[in-house]
């Protein structure tokens, strides 16, 4: 079984499909561990918790900034099942989720925007495509990027403290 996944950006109006074929469990957001990498604000670490079993999708807002499926917004932890169609939002993003029982070829008309993961590997889709420095940087919070240029600018003080005598 294949879940093919159709991710639009709402501010870029680009639009990404990934085919899952392996995992029966992913997590959608900004960090590292999801199977499309997310940019932007308002996008959690792991914001959207997907499962998947025999025929049907499952998803979870596992981020404090929410999810909505078909407008209605999904409870902190709520998991909720996912039909054929249904738009499953985040802020700045809509994801569409179909389910093919057999595994055809995957590719579309032309070819494009359709990435297939080998059995129990989750692929790595950027959406938007940055390189890999920006997207670890991108995966902190403004919180962690404060603390960290804090921290940063205190070991320089105390280097240039320390050099001065």
């Amino acid at each position: 079984m294949e879940v093919r996944l159709s991710i639009k950006s709402k501010k870029e109006g680009q639009q990404e499909e990934i085919t899952l074929s392996g995992p029966k469990q992913f997590v959608l957001g900004r960090g590292p561990s999801s199977a499309a990498l997310l940019d932007g604000p308002g996008i959690s670490r792991e914001h959207v918790s997907v499962s998947v079993d025999e025929s049907d999708i499952f998803v979870a807002d596992v981020s404090v900034n929410g999810t909505w499926i078909n407008g209605d917004r999904l409870t902190q932890h709520e998991k909720r099942r996912v039909a054929p169609g249904d738009v499953v939002e985040i802020p700045g993003y809509e994801f569409v989720f179909q389910v093919d029982h057999a595994s055809p070829n995957v590719g579309n008309a032309n070819g494009a925007g359709v990435v297939q993961a080998k059995p129990n590997e989750v692929p790595s889709v950027s959406v938007p495509s940055h390189g890999p420095i920006l997207s670890f940087i991108n995966s902190f919070t403004f919180l962690d990027r404060l603390i960290i240029g804090l921290a940063l600018i205190s070991i320089v003080l105390v280097v240039i403290y320390v050099l001065s005598y």
